[in-house]
């Protein structure tokens, strides 16, 4: 992943999304790690994205797994890496970043359940149990790996530790990008 990065610098190499769009995000992290410099280019989605990698328009998207699966069975597409620390289980043939040359990459995306600040424990508890119940629906995890998503049962002080891992680990990105409040 690495050496495709250096061998196409200063080509048409390409990442997606609006400037504030986690694609983008993950693409300038990508940028930051791997020395290279990347052409922002913003689609509206993940979907004409792939259109143009499919028709050789850009040279490399940054998207879920979900938008290229398809595309990688038929031969289309052939997936780089996989940005986290383990390999998907529903493709397990794609190598994580790391394995791929790039040390340390991460970025995953999560989606989390929270509660205003304040709410009682016994709600929490009782949430976090509903919750992790339909995270151990059969069909839940299926249709979530389907789309390249893993579950990960994690309780709220975990969460919080996740949430302050990651706004220490992108804040030189969000500088880069010139991200502000809004």
């Amino acid at each position: 992943m690495h050496r495709f990065g250096k061998a196409r610098a200063g080509q048409d190499q390409s990442r997606i999304g609006g400037h504030r769009h986690r694609a983008a995000f993950c693409g300038e992290l990508f940028a930051q790690r791997a020395g290279v410099q990347l052409t922002h280019v913003q689609y509206r989605g993940a979907g004409p994205a792939v259109t143009d990698l499919v028709g050789g328009r850009v040279h490399v998207v940054f998207v879920g797994f979900g938008a290229v699966r398809r595309h990688i069975v038929a031969g289309k597409l052939r997936a780089l890496a996989v940005a986290q620390a383990r390999r998907l289980q529903s493709a397990p043939g794609i190598p994580t970043a790391e394995e791929a040359g790039l040390p340390g990459f991460e970025f995953t995306t999560w989606f989390g359940v929270v509660a205003p600040k304040g709410t009682p424990d016994g709600v929490v508890s009782t949430l976090t149990r509903q919750i992790h119940a339909w995270q151990d629906d059969a069909d839940v995890q299926k249709r979530l790996s389907e789309g390249g998503m893993e579950v990960l049962k994690e309780i709220s002080v975990q969460f919080r530790e996740r949430i302050r891992r990651d706004n220490e680990r992108f804040r030189d990105v969000v500088k880069t990008m010139r991200l502000k409040p809004e």
